[in-house]
């Protein structure tokens, strides 16, 4: 059906630009075809050459666009869609195919957004419901990907992208034989989508199926040898069954493809280690040689898109599916640095940060974060090298939290959080002893998803009173002022502007006792959680604190504990 699509695609396309092209010949060229570099070429001479109508230049360079991408050039391919998106702006294919760009670059918002654009023009679209729900697996979001893509299943049962969706929804949740069903359905309707088989292998793989599994992805890298997702499974299969030379080699090719594929690193030191402890146990004259090695903790299943898909007759182009990078279904990566500043040297001691410091990373560890670093009474130097090493960590994880208890001070109104050496004896002292809030927010915003702010640090402030104002343009406030963090950085003060917060009569603030109850509790939105907080907070201050959150996230739903 696919093959004859593109055949009409190509037959109509031909028929159209003829005369404009004045060659058939070369107009064929510029189409679907496998030879990427010849492809570009041939589009760049009939965009440059011949005088075309609005309709056929779009057709170009939406092809030109398909070639670019099979060549991994993202920008390009993405330049062209968007110039036949001005030029056919009602063609839901363009929409479509530049969602799956930005799929391909990470842009999952960018893409729902494309998707909402087809979906808005044609609510009945399988291949963009599809694709949407494809796009919100990969976005932890399975309650919403499983109402896109039973959509996409009424509207049209026999969509493959739909099923592999579906599949990887249950692979991720451990149900098996669910995944493997769905993918098979997947094969059925297409043979030739490499990411079906190469799902179902790392099925089987999960189920200690591993003959099944290697089949599987041996299928995958006949149909596409240069996808490292297989090659990365099948050097696992290979590691359950004993033979390292072979899982080596095999994860070597996956890093050789892919050199950013960072997982790969911790499976060939796994094989290293399973090498090793095999070599000492046949050395050992006690040991059972004829046993085999001990299997692995599997790691999670990999997400990706189907490579092919079939839309309905029309004689626009067909939305392509391109090939995507495996997405992991593993646990998102979560990391947090957790400051308090207690024991100051110029003022009074405060009783609570070590406390609540020590419960906010207590919770973090059980809910989950990858990792959690603790530092207290720390000195403006040793602040300011926490913050950097921890932006290298913040770095490319998903999530990156940064919680602050202690001192903090509004100058002029600007935010300062106060280290333990600071004596602040005149607000010109500020900029040289303290540390600026947007220097905190910094340390968080490589996280890809969500950059998280928690300052407990609107305290009854001893400096305040100490320090000498020696220019009226900074005066100093009480608490701390209103603050504009970028999207996707969120900042949730433990006290809106201008309020002090309370330390309470218990071990840990009224603040922290909220946060740390509703952070774990499971299925909470984090949004929810903020409200929850401020209402806790409200009703055990009587009203004379209530914890604000500045900042917007984006559309995802985001859980501390988990759904």
């Amino acid at each position: 059906m696919r093959r004859l699509f593109l055949a009409l695609c190509a037959f109509l396309m031909l028929a159209t630009t003829h005369a404009a092209a004045q060659s058939a010949a070369e107009a064929k060229l510029c189409g679907p075809g496998t030879d990427h570099a010849r492809i570009v070429a041939s589009c760049n001479r009939i965009l440059t050459t011949y005088k075309l109508t609005t309709n056929n230049r779009a057709l170009f360079l939406w092809w030109r666009a398909v070639a670019y991408v099979n060549q991994s050039d993202m920008d390009r391919g993405l330049s062209d869609i968007e110039a036949a998106i001005k030029l056919v702006p009602d063609n839901p294919a363009f929409y479509i195919g530049r969602a799956q760009v930005f799929l391909q670059k990470g842009n999952f918002q960018d893409a729902l957004d494309s998707l909402d654009e087809v979906l808005r023009r044609n609510p009945k679209n399988a291949v963009a419901y599809a694709l949407r729900g494809q796009i919100l697996v990969n976005m932890k979001n399975p309650t919403r990907a499983l109402q896109d893509i039973e959509e996409a299943i009424r509207l049209d049962p026999k969509i493959a992208l739909a099923y592999n969706a579906r599949g990887l929804i249950a692979l991720e949740r451990g149900e098996l034989d669910k995944a493997i069903a769905d993918f098979d359905t997947a094969i059925k309707l297409d043979a030739n989508g490499v990411a079906f088989y190469s799902n179902r292998g790392s099925a089987f793989y999960h189920k200690r199926e591993l003959t099944r599994a290697l089949a599987d992805l041996d299928q995958a890298l006949k149909l596409d040898p240069k996808r490292p997702e297989p090659y990365r499974y099948r050097g696992l299969v290979f590691a359950e069954l004993g033979e390292f030379e072979k899982a080596r080699g095999n994860l070597r090719q996956a890093l050789a493809l892919n050199p950013t594929y960072d997982r790969v690193h911790d499976d060939l030191a796994k094989v290293e280690r399973d090498a090793a402890a095999r070599t000492a146990a046949a050395a050992s004259p006690s040991s059972d040689t004829s046993s085999p090695a001990a299997p692995s903790s599997a790691p999670s299943p990999a997400a990706s898109s189907s490579s092919s898909t079939t839309a309905a007759l029309t004689p626009v182009p067909p939305p392509f599916i391109i090939p995507t990078p495996t997405i992991s279904a593993t646990p998102e990566i979560r990391v947090a640095l957790v400051i308090s500043n207690s024991t100051y040297d110029h003022v009074a001691r405060l009783a609570n940060p070590e406390n609540d410091a020590r419960a906010v990373e207590e919770t973090l560890r059980n809910i989950g974060f990858n990792g959690v670093q603790t530092v207290s009474n720390l000195r403006r130097d040793a602040m300011i090298s926490a913050l950097k090493r921890f932006a290298a960590e913040a770095e490319g994880a998903d999530w990156a939290v940064i919680y602050y208890a202690g001192h903090g001070i509004e100058v002029g109104g600007v935010n300062w959080l106060v280290p333990v050496d600071a004596a602040l004896k005149s607000d010109r002292d500020v900029q040289f002893e303290a540390v600026p809030v947007e220097q905190i927010l910094g340390a968080a915003e490589g996280a890809k998803k969500l950059s998280l702010i928690v300052l407990d640090a609107c305290r009854d402030n001893p400096f305040v009173t100490q320090m000498r104002v020696a220019n009226s343009a900074r005066a100093v406030g009480r608490g701390l002022a209103p603050i504009e963090p970028h999207r996707g950085t969120v900042v949730f003060y433990s006290a809106k502007h201008g309020q002090i917060a309370m330390d309470g009569s218990g071990p840990n603030s009224p603040f922290v006792s909220a946060l740390v109850q509703h952070m774990r509790t499971p299925g909470l939105e984090i949004n929810k959680v903020f409200r929850l907080v401020r209402d806790d907070v409200l009703n055990a201050t009587n009203a004379r604190q209530e914890p604000f959150v500045y900042g917007t996230l984006p559309a995802q739903d985001f859980y501390f504990a988990g759904q």
